[in-house]
């Protein structure tokens, strides 16, 4: 028999076939399990066609393609497919439909691959091998070296805390924002201070993640015991280009919108600004608001979509929902945001009112109708750095809070607040519970600092509030010295920081001003002001004192105040934001002392007056001052007197032990609920009673009222009669609330201050009210008349057309109609602006709403060089060369520039300043020195209507310096630097309407008679006042040098000192000069 051999068609493996009695048949291959044809006897072999019926699954097999198959098995007709082993159905091929019917047979091509390998020879199959491993190992290599380092071995992660550090030592108060680092290794450095209230760090650990990033926290402390926090991040697993992608989504995940988003770049991290060089102080009245948007018919487009213009009055009075609520004003300016009426949701709001803060930098009013209000800002002139965005949380805080007032204060007159060991001062802090551990919150606590401090001209200092201190000051000796006062309760406060005009079509809300909020003064013995009152005029001198600082602290408490009113006035409210609030904690232990002392009151006897006679006689003793043994007499009569009266009054509710718990807790907690026996709870607030009535709801109401007006005499007594110290008080507040904060700020639980004399005498705090001024247009009134409506509990003033055209918005007036209830028109009228003239600083911009690009800052460096945003100078001169040029040829318009560095850089101050023209400002910029002006040479001109009274500037050197007689007081300090320039000439203008220039000559003989200060704006607003001129009726302006003017525009030297690290530091800005 012969034995035949061959390869497999399918997959090559040899196979040896016996001769067979058949012509041909099938088999399959041991192998591949293939079906084979063997031909001519076992002479040859090919492949099979074979065929699976779809419906029985018989098997066909054939040694040629047939052109259909007949299964025998169950009769089915397939056509036979050219692609290979498949059928088609007869029935579907006729329908002209192609699709192929699958033919199930195993692979076999890696089954060839195994037949193929197994006849390579050794040494083949060994450099294959050899080959795999060395490929194995370079793409492992490769692998590894595409990985990002440890973070923990970076340059940016061994950084973190230091980068942090000068952060913050350069913006210690309450700021929001991102910055980036990017050191020499690849690796980043992020900041991300007090981020959104809604994320965690594990939020902010999760999102950087794929970034190969680590976390850290790291706090500032604030006040006594508050603190701010911040994220930190180390990361290295990006490239560069894809930084602005992840800025994108940084914003979407903090705020929910990329809207601009920036990073703040940290390579050189701009210092807090305590006094802006940006005028923060607007008072755009509401006839302006209307004029620009409404008579004027003025023409807006959508933030991102300028080219889809329409027009604002069209706009708003056929408002629909639409994908559009923020715009722009075409006239470069305004910032609007439209918001509906009602409830609306906390994602919409949160979205718009990121990107309404963003490219607005100070609220400036509202115009409303029946379904929409628009609310309109600036547009920001500010960088962000300067005066931070509006954070969403707080704006969802005011449009969802239910209160009608909002209130902050140190409770100096808490029974267990006084003078610490050393002579400090300590006292607990009252904040509205929706305002602890808040960005709101803490603004007020630092923003009461400031108007008690510089109230007193800086001598009252807080612990850990290093605030820079003004120049000059608002009073000679500080207002209590100034008011010849004993006891002193200052308060911020809404009356007139608001008002809004309705008449038939529209209601328009508009802000006093933009500086700052009122300020009132109460003495202890107040009673009714007037206008002609000493304490009134005061408060008007610390208004325009306060608001004329540019703090953005200052201005950012008005924009949040201003928000909260057009939120409340309008109904708008968030529908779905359940605001978190971290309630302040009242220890119980000082509710239990605070009951004992008020048994001890009842059961006062002569035991307790004699440990109070004997408390008063040692100090006496120890006393060297004649003055203070007579006060120590005095009050020690007065002490044992008002317990008496104290005791006799708590004698007659006694028996009630419910209520004289809650008596006790009421003088520790003002939330207290006060209940009695018999009877519903009272309402604490309820001091003022009529003492003859002889209910026991009257003598309830009695004992509050005198518990409450008595206070600092219960202090005195549990000082006396206790063996505590005010230290053990304190820090029973402290203990008992150190765990309780928010995820980024934990506002301060007490206060500790002192006083060159005595601050237990500095008391008050804000008092933020929703209910504003309202007036209403009467068509039946003349002009000057008015006429007082009750209204749901509200004043309406109604006032003709005429006055609201030209009377209403008069700052002046509106403080004595919010302060005095005097509603009478007697000041002088308001001329109403052009959009362009009221708020100039907007204009010559690169780009609309926020942007960096008009903002430089240039920067000494080590190698003799100086920088504008990164671009290399190789001296000053070229640097203002380069500014120069960009003024002439309006190549993005420089803002502002700041210099550091130069007196490390060895440059003469003479000589920058020398040629260019200087314009002192308010805030800590220096002030020129009363001798260097020649009033004796003064000149009159006239321009118009207008009078301009003109004061030279002696030739020669120059001297600046302050009028704070401060010199390093307390913690916060003033630096009593000097400098002085050489000037060519120099001059003072004032500008003043014709009638007026009589008053002003007199202001002026008063105000220049004095040569041994220096220039005191805020003294000259005083003189103003005095000679009947309201200080906006009078515009002054310094002019250094002014023989370099070209075309009225100027480079100005806006801000001149020394700071405390020894470097110069000045504010150039471009502005035309009318």
């Amino acid at each position: 028999m012969n034995k035949f051999s061959h390869f497999c068609p399918w997959c090559g493996t040899t196979l040896g076939i016996n001769e067979i009695e058949d012509e041909s048949t099938a088999s399959r291959c041991p192998s591949c399990n293939n079906i084979v044809i063997i031909k001519e006897h076992g002479a040859k072999l090919s492949k099979a066609y074979s065929y699976t019926c779809p419906k029985c699954g018989e098997l066909h097999v054939y040694g040629e393609r047939p052109p259909y198959v007949v299964c025998e098995k169950c009769g089915s007709i397939y056509q036979t497919s050219e692609h290979g082993q498949c059928m088609i159905d007869i029935s579907l091929y006729q329908r002209g439909e192609k699709g192929e019917l699958p033919f199930n047979k195993k692979p076999d091509y890696w089954i060839q691959v195994q037949n193929r390998w197994r006849f390579l020879p050794v040494k083949i199959k060994m450099s294959i091998f050899a080959m795999l491993a060395v490929l194995i190992l370079l793409s492992t290599f490769l692998y590894i070296k595409s990985l990002p380092a440890d973070i923990e071995t970076t340059k940016a992660y061994a950084s973190m805390e230091n980068v942090w550090k000068e952060f913050r030592e350069k913006n210690p108060y309450n700021i929001q924002i991102e910055g980036i680092k990017k050191f020499d290794d690849n690796s980043y450095i992020a900041i991300l201070s007090e981020p959104n209230e809604q994320k965690s760090e594990e939020d902010i650990l999760k999102f950087f993640e794929k970034y190969n990033c680590s976390v850290k926290s790291f706090t500032k402390s604030i006040g006594y015991d508050g603190w701010l926090k911040d994220a930190v991040v180390a990361f290295n697993d990006i490239d560069e280009s894809d930084i602005p992608e992840l800025s994108a989504e940084l914003s979407k995940f903090l705020y929910k919108t990329d809207y601009k988003a920036a990073f703040l770049n940290l390579d050189t991290i701009p210092q807090h600004t305590a006094f802006s060089e940006h005028n923060l102080n607007l008072s755009v009245t509401e006839e302006e608001l209307r004029k620009w948007l409404i008579d004027d018919d003025a023409t807006v487009f959508p933030i991102r979509d300028e080219k889809n213009k329409c027009k604002f009055v069209e706009l708003f009075n056929d408002y629909k929902e639409n994908k559009n609520h923020l715009y722009l004003s075409e006239q470069t300016g305004l910032v609007i945001w439209f918001v509906e009426r009602g409830m609306i949701s906390h994602e919409t709001f949160g979205v718009e009112a990121r990107e309404f803060s963003i490219d607005s930098d100070l609220v400036l009013g509202a115009i409303a109708n029946e379904k929409v209000v628009a609310i309109i800002g600036r547009e920001r002139c500010v960088p962000i750095y300067e005066l931070p965005p509006m954070r969403v949380e707080t704006l969802s805080l005011l449009a969802s809070t239910s209160e009608d007032e909002l209130a902050q204060s140190y409770e100096r007159l808490n029974v267990f607040a006084g003078k610490l060991n050393g002579g400090k001062d300590f006292a607990p802090i009252l904040l509205s519970e929706r305002l602890w551990h808040t960005e709101y919150g803490s603004l007020l606590n630092i923003t009461d600092q400031m108007l008690k401090s510089w109230s007193e001209n800086g001598m009252v200092d807080y612990v850990d509030f290093d605030y820079p201190k003004p120049v000059n000051w608002a009073f000679d000796k500080g207002v209590v010295g100034d008011l010849n006062a004993s006891e002193l309760t200052y308060n911020w406060n809404t009356d007139g920081v608001g008002y809004i005009v309705d008449d038939d079509v529209y209601s328009i809300y508009a802000i006093n001003r933009t500086g700052s909020l009122p300020v009132s003064y109460i003495p202890g013995d107040a009673t009714q002001i007037s206008e002609h009152d000493k304490v009134y005029q005061a408060e008007q001198n610390a208004y325009d004192f306060f608001s004329n600082l540019a703090s953005p602290e200052l201005a950012k408490v008005v924009q949040y105040a201003g928000m909260y009113q057009i939120f409340k006035n309008f109904e708008i409210s968030l529908s779905d934001y359940d605001n978190p609030t971290y309630p302040y904690v009242v220890p119980d232990k000082l509710k239990d002392i605070s009951y004992d002392m008020l048994t001890k009151v009842v059961n006062y006897d002569e035991s307790t007056k004699q440990q109070i006679t004997k408390h008063f006689r040692q100090r006496i003793e120890k006393s060297n001052s004649i003055i203070e043994k007579l006060s120590l007499m005095f009050y020690s009569r007065e002490l044992e007197t008002t317990m008496d009266t104290l005791s006799q009054v708590l004698g007659k509710v006694s028996r009630d032990d419910t209520f004289l718990r809650c008596a006790a807790n009421s003088l520790v907690d003002r939330n207290a609920e006060i209940e009695y026996s018999s009877s519903d709870p009272i309402d604490p607030s309820v001091l003022f009673v009529n003492i003859n009535k002889t209910s026991k709801e009257d003598r309830v109401r009695n004992v509050l009222y005198y518990l409450n007006k008595n206070q600092q005499h219960l202090q005195s007594f549990v000082e006396i009669c206790f063996d505590n110290k005010k230290e053990t008080y304190r820090d029973i507040y402290v203990s008992d609330n150190k765990d309780n904060s928010s995820n980024w700020i934990k506002c301060p639980t007490i206060v500790e201050s002192w006083h060159t004399k005595d601050s237990t005498i500095v008391t008050g705090g804000h008092n933020l009210n929703s209910k504003i001024t309202k007036f209403r247009v009467a068509k039946d009134l003349k002009p000057g008349e008015t006429r007082i409506l009750e209204e749901n509990g509200r004043k309406v003033i109604e006032i003709s057309v005429s006055d609201r055209k030209s009377h209403v918005g008069n700052s002046t007036y509106l403080r004595r109609v919010g302060r005095l209830d005097k509603a009478d028109m007697t000041e002088t009228k308001v001329p109403v602006r052009s959009q362009n003239v009221a708020l100039r600083e907007t204009a010559n911009r690169t780009s609309r709403g926020f942007n960096e690009s008009d903002h430089l800052r240039i920067r000494f460096m080590s190698d003799n060089k100086f920088s504008i945003n990164g671009k290399n100078y190789a001296s000053l001169e070229n640097v203002f060369q380069a500014i120069e040029m960009k003024f002439e040829h309006g190549d993005a318009p420089v803002k502002s520039v700041e210099f550091e560095g130069l007196k490390d850089a060895g440059v003469n101050v003479d000589v920058i300043i020398n040629g260019v023209q200087c314009r002192l400002r308010r805030g800590n910029c220096s002030a020129v020195k009363m001798a260097n002006y020649d009033f004796a040479h003064k000149t009159v001109m006239y321009d118009g209507d207008m009078a301009i009274v003109t004061i030279p500037i002696k030739t020669g050197a120059v001297e600046f310096g302050s009028t704070s007689q401060v010199n390093q007081a307390g913690l916060g300090g003033s630096t009593n630097t000097t400098s002085s320039i050489q000037i060519k000439n120099g001059k003072t203008v004032f500008r003043v309407y014709k009638e007026k220039l009589g008053s002003l000559m007199k202001a002026l003989d008063e105000f220049f008679a004095s040569k041994t200060t220096y220039f005191n704006e805020f003294k000259l607003m005083q003189i103003l006042r005095k000679y009947g001129l309201v200080p906006s009726e009078v515009h002054q302006k310094t002019i250094l040098n002014p023989d370099i003017e070209t075309q009225m525009k100027h480079i100005q030297v806006a801000k001149v000192y020394l700071n405390n690290r020894g470097i110069y530091v000045f504010s150039i800005q471009e502005e035309n000069i009318a």
